[in-house]
């Protein structure tokens, strides 16, 4: 039991640890920094995130994009907030990420979201304290500690279908 103990405690230093860098590395804003954590996002824990992205229970949502060269179909992770007509998703990265750009070009996209796949259609980029005014509190605060200064609000055309297949 106490080798359990200390090995839970051992874990939970580590996240810690590795939390804190994150929100330094973040707030710090370093773009050659920024650029690399972003490429490992996407070459290792996106892949890993899109197989339980926009499922019911699970934080995370999917975006699906057509690229604005090549046409091919794309898929991101992000993390989406309801708010009254849309979506408000943080921009970490800033504001030049593909998934945006891409849905920016087409003017439209779509994106499963706890269940449930949604029209996207007039993707802009608001700033810190018009997202605020529509996120709730723990968000404000988790988002002020990244330093997270830019979001892209979406808007919702209908619900196509959950994922069950279910018309909405």
């Amino acid at each position: 039991m106490k080798r359990l103990m200390k090995s839970l405690l051992t874990a939970l230093i580590v996240l810690a640890a590795f939390e804190l860098t994150l929100v330094i590395v973040f707030r710090r804003g370093n773009e050659e920094t920024m650029r690399k954590i972003a490429r490992w996002n996407r070459r290792y824990l996106n892949p890993a995130m899109l197989r339980m992205a926009g499922r019911p229970n699970w934080y995370a949502s999917s975006i699906h994009h057509l690229g604005r060269t090549t046409g091919n179909a794309h898929e991101t992770p992000v993390w989406a907030h309801e708010v009254p007509g849309g979506f408000v998703v943080p921009l970490p990265y800033g504001t030049a990420v593909d998934w945006l750009r891409n849905l920016e070009a087409a003017g439209a996209g779509s994106m499963i979201h706890k269940g449930s796949v949604f029209r996207l259609t007039n993707p802009t980029v608001i700033d810190r304290r018009t997202a605020f005014a529509q996120l709730g509190r723990r968000e404000r605060v988790r988002y002020r500690i990244f330093g997270v200064t830019h979001f892209a609000r979406v808007e919702v055309g209908e619900v196509k279908t959950d994922v069950l297949g279910k018309t909405g």
